[in-house]
């Protein structure tokens, strides 16, 4: 099932962002439960990073901490899809790396 990646384009990605002065795009976080959409979700943020690159948008990989192996860390979800407290912290401090930059 190929469901993630499809939906994924330039066109959706970086529609009506292009005079900003920054953006920032956050990648898809690894469901623990379905490892069997691990290589569409792998597919949808190599998507992403592709059609943001040269676009001046700014792409924050959250799964390089919440789910280095490709599976989201308990430490980070209550339920395995959902960011917690900690979680959303680490996600908020990296926005804020971005933002702070422009």
């Amino acid at each position: 099932m190929h469901t993630i990646a499809p939906c994924i384009d330039k066109k959706t990605t970086t529609e009506g962002t292009m005079n900003s002065a920054h953006n920032v795009i956050v990648t898809f976080i690894p469901n623990t439960s379905k490892e069997i959409q691990i290589p569409d979700i792998d597919a949808a943020n190599k998507t992403i990073v592709e059609n943001c690159d040269g676009n001046q948008i700014s792409v924050i990989d959250l799964n390089h901490f919440i789910a280095p192996e490709g599976i989201l860390l308990k430490q980070y979800s209550n339920d395995g899809l959902h960011l917690n407290k900690k979680g959303t912290q680490l996600w908020v401090d990296r926005v804020d790396l971005i933002l702070d930059k422009t």
